[in-house]
């Protein structure tokens, strides 16, 4: 098992201030692909406030994304009954 605050915590130890959608899956360990993302984002379901980086280069902030991440984690352990920690 995963603690969750420490998942959180090393996100914000390593994570750069603004991350681009294309390198989502190398920051997230590949739970998230870039076109994923892009249907996230489509669909509002995304992480807050993407930005624009250049021509059709999209990112996201760090605290934004860290935070997005970890309530769809929370999310998806809830449904499990264990709000805390997540399976390797």
């Amino acid at each position: 098992m995963i603690d969750i605050s420490q998942i959180r915590a090393d996100l914000e130890a390593t994570l750069p201030a603004v991350v681009a959608r294309s390198q989502i899956s190398r920051y997230l360990g590949g739970c998230y692909t870039p076109a994923t993302m892009a249907v996230y984002d489509s669909k509002g379901i995304g992480v807050k406030d993407p930005v624009r980086l250049s021509g059709q280069k999209i990112g996201y902030s760090k605290q934004n994304l860290i935070d997005w991440f970890i309530a769809r984690l929370e999310a998806a352990n809830a449904q499990k009954g264990n709000s805390n920690e997540v399976e390797d």
